[in-house]
This record gives C-alpha cells, sequence and structure tokens, in this order.
C-alpha cells in the first residue's frame, strides 16, 4: 500500500460495497435523532417548575431554558462591562440582544439588565416596554409580571432567592427594596460592573486574537488546498486501502445503537442511563471489526488509530490544523448568520400578516452551556471532559475514522466530507439553523484527516474548539 497516492483528493473508487441495510439504518437513525429533537422542542427547559405566588399559591410555569439564560448571561455581562465606559450604547446592544428573546424568561432577564445598564426612569420605562411587548400571554400573567413588580419596588433577600431560582444570576442584578420602602442598588452591583468590565475586556481581546488566527488560517489552507491539487506535500490518508467501504458498516452500527439508546432513554429514564447508552454504542461499533474479520492491527490502521509521525508531531499538526480550518469555519457561520437572518424576515412576514408578535429566530443553544451555569466547578469539570475529551475522540473516531474512511472508498473528498458534516451537523441539538456552521465544522475536521491520516490531529483539533468554548464559558459564568 501507498502512504501517500498520488491524488489523495481524487482517488478511483473501490470494487465492492457495504452491506445493503447500511445506508438505509444510517439514514433513518439521522431521521431518528432530528424528530426527537423536534419532540424534545416542546419543553427546551426540560419540564415545569413551581413558583409559589406572592397569595401563597403554587403558580406553574414553564421551566426556564438555562442553555439561553447562560449565553444572555455573558452576552449581559459585556453590556454592563461595555455601557460602564459608554452609556449612550447601552438601548443599541440590548435591542441586539432583545431580538434573541424568544420566552418569557429571557424577556424578564433582558428587562432586569436593561434597568441595570439604563439609569433612572429611562432604563424603568425601557423594561417595562421589553416586558409589555411579550407575546405569550400565559406566562406574561405570571412570571413577567411579578418582574415588573420587583422592578418597581425592588426585592428583600427571600424574594431574590426565589426569582434565583427561576432566572439564576440576572436575580442579583433586581434593586433592593429598603427599609423605608423606597429602592436600592443590588448589595453585588460594584462587584457585578467590575466583573462584567473584565468580561467584557477579555472578550475583546479574544476577539483580536481570533482574527489573527483567521488570517494566519488563511494562508494555511490555502497552502495546503494548492498542494493537494498539485500532489505536492505529505498527505498521507490513502482511500485506495482495501475494504475501506466496510467501514461504512462500523459507522452505521454505532449510529444505530445511538438512535435507539436515546429512545430506550426517554422512554425508560433510569439512573447513570446516560453513560450506559454513551458507552454501549461505542462498544458496538468497534467491536463490528471482529464479525466482518478484520485484524485488529488491519482495523485500527483503517480508522486512524495509529501514532502517525508520533504523537507530539500530531498534536502539533493537531493546533496548525485547527487554525487553518477556522476559515471553513467562519465561512459556515456567516452561512448560519444569512439563513437565521431569511428565516426570521420569512417568520417576520408571516407574523405581521396574521397580526401576531415575531418569533426571533435563531440556533438553539448547546445544553451543555446549561450545565455550566447551574453546576459548580465539580459540574464545569465533568463538562469540559465530555466537551474537550470524550466527544472528540467518540466523534472523530466514528465521523473522521469510520464514516470518512468508508465514504471515500467510492466518492471525491469533498463529496465525503459535505455528508459526513451533514450527518454530523444533524446530530447536534443545536437545531437545523446550525447545519451550515457545524458542517463546516466537519469538512475542517476531514481535511486535517486527509493530511495526516492518524486520527491524533483532528481529535486535538476538536478538543481545541470544545475546550476553548466550554473553558471560557466556564469561566465568564
Amino acid at each position: 500500500m501507498s502512504a501517500t497516492p498520488p491524488s489523495p483528493l481524487f482517488p478511483p473508487p473501490l470494487p465492492g460495497r457495504a452491506a445493503w441495510w447500511t445506508w438505509p439504518l444510517i439514514l433513518l437513525s439521522v431521521a431518528s435523532f432530528v424528530a426527537l429533537a423536534a419532540w424534545s422542542k416542546r419543553d427546551p427547559g426540560g419540564g415545569v417548575s413551581g413558583v409559589e405566588s406572592p397569595e401563597g399559591e403554587r403558580e406553574i410555569v414553564n421551566g426556564p431554558d438555562w442553555s439561553l439564560l447562560a449565553i444572555f448571561k455573558l452576552q449581559s455581562q459585556v453590556i454592563i462591562g461595555a455601557t460602564a465606559l459608554d452609556p449612550a450604547q447601552a438601548k443599541d446592544m440590548l435591542r441586539q440582544l432583545e431580538s434573541h428573546a424568544n420566552d418569557a424568561h429571557s424577556v424578564a432577564a433582558l428587562a432586569i439588565v436593561a434597568q441595570f445598564v439604563i439609569p433612572g426612569e429611562a432604563g424603568r420605562s425601557e423594561s417595562a416596554a421589553l416586558l409589555a411587548g411579550e407575546s405569550d400571554p400565559g406566562e406574561a400573567s405570571g412570571l413577567l409580571a411579578r418582574i415588573d413588580g420587583a422592578l418597581a419596588t425592588g426585592v428583600d433577600d427571600d424574594e431574590r432567592t426565589r426569582i434565583a431560582a427561576e432566572l439564576g444570576w440576572f436575580a442579583e442584578l433586581l434593586p433592593q427594596r429598603a427599609d423605608d420602602g423606597d429602592r436600592a442598588p443590588p448589595p453585588e452591583a460594584a462587584a457585578i460592573r467590575a466583573r462584567s468590565m473584565a468580561v467584557a475586556a477579555v472578550m475583546g481581546v479574544l476577539m483580536l486574537v481570533a482574527l489573527g488566527a483567521i488570517l494566519l488560517g488563511i494562508g494555511l489552507l490555502v497552502a495546503f488546498l494548492v498542494n493537494a491539487r498539485n500532489g505536492v506535500g505529505t498527505f498521507r490518508f490513502d482511500p485506495t486501502l482495501p475494504r475501506s467501504n466496510l467501514m461504512l458498516e462500523v459507522f452505521a452500527v454505532y449510529l444505530g445503537a445511538m438512535a435507539a439508546g436515546e429512545w430506550i432513554g426517554m422512554v425508560f429514564p433510569v439512573a447513570a442511563g446516560g453513560v450506559v447508552l454513551m458507552v454501549v454504542p461505542v462498544l458496538l461499533g468497534l467491536g463490528w471489526y471482529r464479525v466482518r474479520g478484520f485484524t485488529w492491527p488491519e482495523f485500527r490502521h483503517l480508522l486512524g488509530w495509529t501514532r502517525g509521525k508520533g504523537w507530539w508531531r500530531e498534536i502539533a499538526a493537531g493546533l496548525v490544523g485547527y487554525v487553518g480550518m477556522l476559515p471553513i469555519v467562519v465561512i459556515g457561520i456567516t452561512a448560519t448568520w444569512l439563513l437565521t437572518l431569511l428565516v426570521g424576515e420569512v417568520s417576520a412576514m408571516r407574523a405581521e400578516a396574521a397580526g401576531e408578535l415575531p418569533t426571533p429566530q435563531a440556533p438553539v443553544t448547546h445544553p451543555v452551556v446549561g450545565w455550566v451555569m447551574q453546576g459548580g466547578w465539580i459540574m464545569k469539570l465533568i463538562v469540559l471532559a465530555l466537551a474537550a475529551v470524550f466527544a472528540p475522540v467518540v466523534e472523530e473516531t466514528f465521523f473522521r475514522g469510520a464514516f470518512h474512511r468508508g465514504l471515500r472508498a467510492n466518492w471525491r473528498f469533498l463529496g465525503s466530507a459535505a455528508t459526513a458534516g451533514v450527518i454530523f451537523a444533524l446530530l447536534h441539538p443545536q437545531g437545523w439553523l446550525a447545519v451550515p456552521a457545524l458542517t463546516a465544522m466537519g469538512i475542517g475536521f476531514a481535511l486535517i484527516r486527509e493530511w495526516r491520516d492518524s486520527l491524533v490531529a483532528p481529535m486535538v483539533a476538536h478538543a481545541i474548539n470544545n475546550g476553548l468554548i466550554v473553558g471560557l464559558i466556564s469561566l465568564a459564568l
């Protein structure tokens, strides 16, 4: 076999194919995940929460979407920090955030932030306008009415604690009810502003670093693609290895077991069931090599479980590869943004024709963001381990390892990477609006696989991406 095929991105097709059930199982599993995501959107907050009304009655409202509130907290800290330096821009920044407020909890949170950052009666008027604009009368008559009263009169410590159960950190921004019945600033106002200024400064620096990394990535990506087209350089992935197409079965078994496990977990929730449902599909997928008669060394080589040119060189290649894939990710994020604007315009026109308020359109926030906001440091470390270790190892093993290998047996690079990227995106919980961004990310990881063959580099790139996001959110929240 050749470690450096003459035309690595455009190989001749291999004879043979995987079993007849492979693609039906893959497509059925993807449809199952999409259906499950659509069904679960009916209750994004994870159930209902009971809230005691001032009269002592138990009022039931939809549970908060903690992931969305976590993103709102991060953005609100940036707004608080920025407006401390330039109060005039507070309303403009709040208007941008308002477009993403899609339920009573996020509207209530935004109203609290408005009164915190805009001084005097202007802030009170802004908050009242936001609360009055909520289109869900059921929730508006409960949660939003209580928040309106809290903003008008202030809250005592017990009330702040009760509101924190629904809105988390945002309860800290509510004014304090003084002994004489007047309102006073929140007890932690100075600390909140100081921390928010630090968060805003860090975000500003990170944006500059990201811009520099993207510019460097453009140069690396152009050099990679030119060399690939001309057959120059070392591209270690060999798509012509015997029995590569059978790796599609490995992916199908893994994905089918994942889909079955998701439904089993929904119907029969059990303690520690989540761990079992994550591990069993991995074991079934990896164990398929024995059913198909692969030797373990052959299977590892096809999968990409090799050291490549050495652990440290592959780790370094993962870092370089991540920078090189950033321009592709930016293209995907831009496509998601444009798609969101288009869908938002269509939604606004339909709402106007029906005489209703438009529903904000945006990709769904990943649930782990809510876990980070709600949990302590132990939970944050667990989420970081899942996002930066478990997910990169498992997802790269089956998507860029088995699935990409099987597709490349008969397809060219772009078709293989895009197909695996779309399915990779559809299996994530961020919704269909995020598909372009996540697909672009999958294509970037596939390019790194083509470059190195070993999965160490794409796993490292994947871990860097997830680790940066979770780490920054953990520090900010």
